[in-house]
């Protein structure tokens, strides 16, 4: 009895060692990742504050602590000429600044006159480039072009002096440079064209210094930061831009390329729609690449890895190439082949390009677009539909994410005739692309290696936020990155002691150590029997359910029923609690659980013919675009299978003739030597 007891006080030693080492460690993952995960399939949405416009604006919002009392504001042009600075907490009016006309362009923000502070740097359509004090609204200075500035500015250090430029386009065909101090002007670079879109600033050819990348009808300009003049241009000949580019590291080789939309117009305006693209240069030397899907004219690409693989993604929308302009399509696109990741297909005009991050607190990003009245909230890993807001007017300005409220999480901001903060209920903490900025800081450079320094699919936004190093991938050098730690193995990454590695050990403890109290426990019930002369036998039976312990069981039937958690788990529930309501006679209760198992399954089938039709999708866009390949030839075979298996007769006649369509195709292509035997 002794040697038990005392067994019994070391296995409950050792166990709480463990459990405390276990919870020291994980304090982090359950702190930071765990919580948010908890919550994370509601779809709720509130509305936090509005702000009336009066007119619907194409400015973009910005976001930023601008009067330094430790909470963001919301900047925002408008087509009633004034350009509005708003509280982020409660939307009540910080200041407004009244220009000559209407204000699409969207603000930049930065320290322009190195005093410590923010200044809000705009264009408007009454020629004037504007910098105004970010804390009272009053104005720095204002540089006047020759026509009407849309162009939306970008600021950065583009003479290595450490301070800011503000560089921007006007309509009358010229990119200005204007130092930020005092408004005066740099250079300026004259194009062919009006400079409508907007520049994106980053070091492409690795020479310590930033280049300055604007679109102009089919030319793509670089220009030296210095001094304005021309590194290298690209005709693109028949492709006409259809946006403003940014800059990105498309290929994962750690080099900066170029992205940017266009369209090529076949045989003129309307008879034949125009091909749309997303083209790619290659910073270092001006190679083209492009990655092109028929039915859109792109709007401005976004990138990030939104599957959670590990590789990013391309996302962008566009205009349906026919002209009736009926709809548009989002596009994710997988960077490393180019092979289409998902279609979203919506039934209005994609108005703006989209924002990545976390909005239902699982740590995943999201894709967050304004399509006509409606913003969509797409879930990254298969393009389907997480939630929507209906507004009474067209978003047709790309939406901004951040915490304006201090709780924590991120709230959404978009704008239309208002300016409108929406509260997401389970929202997280990752924000990786900003609409029409990319970086979180709005100086509007639209270069990722501004966002994601070392490119581990984290912002520094995200980094800085969970303590990381945004310039290391590996903040901790235990062999897992940042973004592993965080998100897929839920270790600490700034604990080089937690890491993936050390989970086998710890798991093994943990099951050991309860073997050896339970060992213990049975060795002092064998001794206390001897010992007491007691002979006992123990008689396991099985205890019937209660009828409150049926009815419990239920409900959480109907919950999982409810979430549309249509699962082999769900069913088994359900005829368990059929068999127990039977034996205590709730015909009712019986009933109803057999209606539901059917419910159940039929959804089941609902759900794999979605799958199947899907699938199908999939294979005939790679049939339409001539990829008459092996793995195009086993998708059909595929849907022929299932849908056969599940009754889809149309899908299975048309998989039937396109297979045997591109099996011929695949065949002549060998026979033709365009592929290898």
């Amino acid at each position: 009895m002794k040697y038990a007891i005392k067994m019994l006080k070391i296995g409950l030693f050792i166990f709480f060692i463990i459990i405390f080492n276990f919870t020291y460690y994980n304090q982090y993952n359950y702190k930071n990742v765990y919580e948010i995960n908890k919550l994370h399939n509601s779809q709720n949405v509130n509305l936090l504050w509005e702000f009336d416009l009066g007119e619907n604006t194409k400015s973009s919002p910005a976001l930023g602590d601008i009067d330094n009392d430790g909470k963001l504001e919301v900047i925002v042009g408008s087509n009633d000429c004034n350009i509005y600075a708003i509280n982020g907490e409660d939307g009540t009016l910080n200041w407004n600044y009244t220009t000559g006309d209407v204000v699409t362009s969207s603000p930049a923000l930065g320290d322009i006159d190195n005093d410590g502070k923010l200044e809000v740097v705009v264009g408007s359509n009454d020629c004037n480039i504007y910098a105004i004090n970010g804390e009272d609204g009053t104005l720095n200075w204002n540089y006047t072009t020759g026509d009407v500035v849309t162009s939306s500015p970008a600021l950065g250090d583009i003479d290595n002096d450490g301070k800011l430029e503000v560089v921007v386009g006007s309509n009358d065909c010229n990119i200005y440079a204007i130092n930020g101090e005092d408004g005066t002007l740099n250079w300026n670079y004259t194009t062919g064209d009006a400079v409508t879109y907007s520049p994106a600033l980053g070091d492409i050819d690795n020479d310590g210094k930033l280049e300055i990348i604007i679109g102009v009808d089919n030319v793509l300009h670089v220009l030296n930061g210095e001094d304005g003049s021309l590194a290298w241009n690209y005709n693109l000949d028949i492709i006409f831009l259809t946006s403003s580019p940014i800059i990105v590291d498309i290929d994962a080789d750690r080099k900066l390329d170029i992205a940017v939309g266009g369209s090529v117009l076949i045989g003129g305006i309307p008879e034949n729609p125009p091909l749309g693209c997303i083209v790619i240069i290659n910073g270092d030397d001006g190679d083209l690449d492009y990655y092109p899907y028929l039915d859109i004219i792109p709007s401005i690409p976004i990138i990030g890895d939104i599957d959670g693989d590990r590789k990013f993604e391309l996302i962008v929308g566009g205009l349906k190439t026919t002209f009736s302009y009926s709809n548009e399509n989002l596009y994710a696109i997988n960077c490393e082949d180019k092979s289409l990741a998902w279609i979203y297909n919506s039934s209005g005009i994609v108005g703006s390009s989209p924002a990545l991050g976390d909005l239902d607190g699982d740590g995943k990003l999201e894709i967050i677009s304004g399509i006509d009245d409606v913003l969509h909230v797409l879930n990254g890993e298969d393009g389907t539909l997480a939630w929507n807001y209906t507004t009474a007017d067209n978003v047709n300005s790309p939406p901004s994410l951040g915490d304006l409220d201090g709780d924590g999480k991120l709230e959404v901001i978009i704008v239309t005739s208002k300016i409108i903060c929406l509260n997401p209920v389970q929202s997280g903490k990752r924000i990786y692309w900003q609409g029409f900025s990319g970086d979180t800081t709005f100086n509007r450079m639209k270069n990722q290696k501004n966002i994601d320094a070392d490119f581990d699919m984290l912002s520094k936004y995200t980094e800085n936020i969970y303590g990381t190093d945004p310039n290391k991938a590996d903040t901790d050098g235990d062999g897992f990155s940042d973004y592993e730690e965080l998100f897929i193995y839920h270790t600490d990454p700034t604990n080089s002691l937690n890491n993936p590695n050390q989970m086998p050990f710890i798991i093994t403890i943990a099951v050991v150590t309860p073997i050896i109290i339970l060992i213990s426990l049975y060795g002092s019930y064998r001794l206390y029997l001897k010992n007491n002369k007691v002979k006992s036998e123990k008689k396991r039976e099985s205890i019937p359910y209660k009828k409150k312990e049926i009815i419990k069981l239920y409900i959480k039937a109907l919950k999982k029923i409810k979430n549309k958690l249509y699962t082999k788990n769900t069913i088994e529930l359900l005829e368990l609690i059929a068999q127990e309501s039977k034996k205590n006679d709730l015909l009712d209760l019986y009933n109803d659980a057999l209606r539901n198992i059917d419910f159940c399954r039929e959804n089941i089938k609902i759900e794999k013919k979605k799958e199947i039709k899907k699938l199908y999708n999939f294979a005939k866009l790679k049939l339409d675009n001539e990829q008459y390949t092996e793995e195009t030839i086993n998708l059909f075979n595929e849907v022929i299978k299932e849908s056969n298996n599940y009754g889809l007769k149309e899908i299975y006649s048309n998989a039937i003739n396109d297979l045997e369509q591109c099996q011929a195709k695949f065949t002549t292509e060998i026979i033709d030597g365009k592929k290898d035997n």
